[in-house]
């Protein structure tokens, strides 16, 4: 790819940055025109767009590039603009605000690490991390489903409606856990919020809210708050996967 911004691209991108402060803008690219799309990240140092707004702008042709800022950091990128950026099969025009320095990011066909990446709802969150896990140690692809931030909070199931869309199967209470299982729990909430992988023997690979990814001992704490317990499919038809 050998897209670059013109003068006017970045100009009209950092006059939208300068409106969003603390927060970060974000849009969508096309010729010399830049159109806005809303942020609807929780998170100041971070955004994110809804699928149906990127839908509705790429219905009238398709973009160049996506654009968005950082506000009071360089324009390097972050782990999850790295995974977004190959999400979208697009270059990524990043403007630094205060600062106007910018930078422009290529797919590159990068992959963000299990453990110890930063934290970004709908990027990088539990239910990503148990997505890339499932790629990681089986080769099993898991659909992306949108999903709304503080769900739980309207007491929505989402997550447990959503897992036979996912492929996955619900086990009985008692089930013994199998390497690669998938289990749910109910964080400050009514419904189950969280997700986690299960590692053979004894490991949650995991991700908190503003935390660094991580495995911990399974157990405790997190066994007591453990509601859902589902496998795929794919490994109850052929076995276990390797670790």
């Amino acid at each position: 790819m050998n897209w670059t911004p013109s003068p006017q691209i970045i100009a009209k991108v950092a006059d939208h940055a300068q409106r969003m402060i603390p927060h970060e803008c974000c849009g969508l690219i096309r010729g010399d025109d830049y159109i806005e799309v809303e942020n609807v990240s929780p998170d100041e140092n971070s955004f994110l767009m809804r699928s149906e707004d990127f839908v509705r702008v790429m219905r009238d042709g398709p973009v160049d590039a996506v654009a968005h800022s950082h506000v009071f950091l360089p324009p390097v990128p972050s782990q999850p603009d790295l995974t977004s950026c190959e999400r979208s099969a697009l270059p990524w025009l990043i403007v630094s605000i205060p600062n106007n320095t910018h930078t422009v990011i290529y797919p590159s066909g990068y992959q963000a690490p299990l453990l110890g990446r930063p934290w970004a709802w709908g990027i990088h969150d539990c239910f990503a991390l148990v997505r890339d896990g499932m790629s990681h140690y089986a080769g099993i692809d898991i659909p992306d489903i949108e999903r709304e931030w503080e769900f739980w909070l309207k007491d929505e199931d989402f997550i447990r409606k959503s897992m036979a869309e996912m492929g996955f199967v619900e086990m009985p209470p008692g089930t013994p856990l199998h390497h690669l299982d998938v289990l749910g729990m109910k964080l400050h909430g009514r419904v189950v919020n969280h997700l986690g992988l299960f590692l053979a023997p004894d490991k949650l690979l995991h991700q908190l809210h503003a935390r660094l990814s991580t495995e911990i001992i399974y157990g405790g704490h997190y066994a007591q708050m453990t509601e859902l317990h589902a496998r795929h499919r794919f490994l109850m038809e052929g076995g276990d996967a390797q670790h």
